[in-house]
């Protein structure tokens, strides 16, 4: 073998390696930030408009679309379905305490509670006014239980969602029903019957 053959060798060897390598590093780069994390996600901002904003717990109580007032805890979050072009999430709920059930639902110990947003594949979908639950996050919440499915909805956007932390209840933002400051859970909740 001449050396002219061997050299053509070495830098053919030399040439496929390099396209190995790059081809790894592109696959890496796909895959996420070379850390083992997944790129950032797509946020898509959704627009909602709230046909109702209740402003105590007596007007959210006149609303005939209002079954159930409960207070509870995120278990969980089910995976992010599309249906129609709208993005929802149900989140598991443990019941801690009933409120407010007019029409004596049966509510077990557990709810699953379906709300705007959610992420599907590496993409967010989110409305500024109303974030996604979160596991651990306690909440009390007005809601529309459908009697067939079992499945409930958060009536009046931001403002049938309190947050409960360090066991005071907040509205949800600025949009949220009005709560007098350091109401207890237990106060408020005691309150409700009687609104």
């Amino acid at each position: 073998m001449s050396k002219g053959f061997l050299s053509r060798q070495v830098v053919f060897v030399l040439m496929i390696g390099m396209v190995v390598l790059c081809m790894m590093l592109v696959g890496a780069c796909a895959e996420g930030n070379g850390t083992g994390t997944q790129a950032t996600p797509t946020i898509v901002a959704m627009d909602a408009s709230w046909h109702i904003r209740y402003a105590d717990v007596k007007s959210a109580k006149q609303d005939p679309d209002l079954n159930v007032i409960l207070s509870g805890t995120v278990l969980s979050l089910k995976p992010a379905q599309m249906s129609n072009g709208i993005v929802t999430t149900d989140a598991v709920f443990h019941v801690t305490h009933i409120a407010w059930n007019p029409q004596k639902l049966s509510i077990g110990s557990t709810i699953l509670v379906r709300a705007p947003g959610g992420t599907i594949g590496n993409t967010r979908y989110e409305i500024d006014d109303f974030p996604m639950y979160r596991v651990g996050e306690q909440d009390i919440l007005f809601l529309h239980v459908d009697q067939r499915t079992g499945l409930a909805g958060t009536l009046g956007g931001p403002s049938g969602r309190l947050l409960v932390q360090n066991g005071i209840v907040k509205p949800l933002n600025t949009e949220g029903m009005n709560v007098p400051p350091n109401t207890s859970e237990n106060a408020f909740l005691a309150s409700i019957p009687s609104a």
